[in-house]
């Protein structure tokens, strides 16, 4: 009787820790913070309203077309993500995402088609990017002040009508890529500056403008590409002032009528690696450009 009991009881244990790790387990797969924190996104409705209630994390479970529905990014949910699993963001309003100022927003795995503005930034704004393509009718980026590309980011850019990126300045943080093809300017700044930083690639074409065009300094530092080709008359890039490392590389193809460097005023001497066609031209001051192979 003793040793019927002392196995009934070892059955009993086994019995009540199979019962206990399988709760265990279905608690896990239905923990409902992780549904809340990558919500599956079918509708334009639901993508908006997911923002606007803070939501971090989207994933897009199909093509959406938004509509004249804009997407905001606020102080709220500002670092949110949205995983396109591959699938096209379509949208018909100014701009599809609209960032309010100093925010930031992730994108990964997604093509965003815009019959306006992809992303619209209200002031300063930052973009990760993850084999992100945006492609918009007017300007792919336009921010009232300056736009980042984050580090490790890879984005592809097509304007039809606009520039690809505008705002009061451009920086690509390190290691970051970026490739632009437009029908105004590739990049436009007004008083900011464009900068590469260490081991940054820009990769830009234009028609109808330069296709780099600030009235402050373009800046490539350690390791940096810029290549930027001109298809029609206009400058391959035009800027107050050059900034560079002789690490850094710029690969410059003018239009018909155009150079490839066009410099407003250089004071210091810059050495290069790259290539510039036609000629820099450098309208004032004493320092000069020169380029290695």
């Amino acid at each position: 009787m003793k040793l019927r009991s002392k196995k009934h009881r070892i059955v009993l244990l086994l019995f009540v820790l199979l019962v206990t790790a399988a709760g265990c387990a279905a608690g896990r797969l239905e923990d409902p913070r992780e549904d809340e924190s990558r919500a599956q996104i079918t509708s334009a409705g639901a993508l908006a309203a997911f923002f606007e209630n803070g939501g971090g994390f989207a994933v897009l479970a199909s093509d959406i077309d938004m509509g004249d529905v804009m997407i905001k990014i606020t102080a709220q949910n500002s670092g949110a993500v949205i995983d396109g699993g591959g699938h096209t963001l379509f949208g018909g309003a100014p701009c599809v995402l609209r960032l309010d100022d100093n925010t930031r927003i992730t994108l990964q795995n997604i093509d965003i088609q815009a019959e306006k503005i992809a992303v619209g930034m209200l002031g300063s704004g930052e973009i990760t990017a993850d084999g992100c393509r945006l492609t918009a009718v007017e300007d792919a980026i336009h921010a009232a002040k300056t736009v980042t590309l984050a580090a490790g980011s890879e984005l592809y850019i097509t304007s039809s009508e606009g520039s690809g990126i505008v705002g009061l300045g451009f920086e690509a943080m390190r290691q970051s890529y970026v490739a632009i093809e437009a029908r105004m300017a590739a990049i436009s700044t007004k008083r900011g500056d464009i900068t590469l930083q260490a081991d940054a690639v820009a990769v830009c074409k234009a028609a109808g403008d330069n296709t780099i065009k600030t009235e402050a300094v373009l800046r490539l530092w350690e390791k940096s590409r810029l290549t930027a080709g001109n298809t029609s008359a206009h400058n391959a890039a035009k800027a107050g002032a050059l900034a560079a490392t002789p690490s850094s590389t710029l690969e410059l193809t003018g239009g018909a009528d155009g150079v490839g460097l066009f410099i407003v005023e250089q004071t210091v001497d810059v050495a290069l690696k790259g290539f510039c066609t036609p000629e820099v031209r450098i309208e004032a001051g004493a320092g000069t450009i020169t380029f290695s192979g």
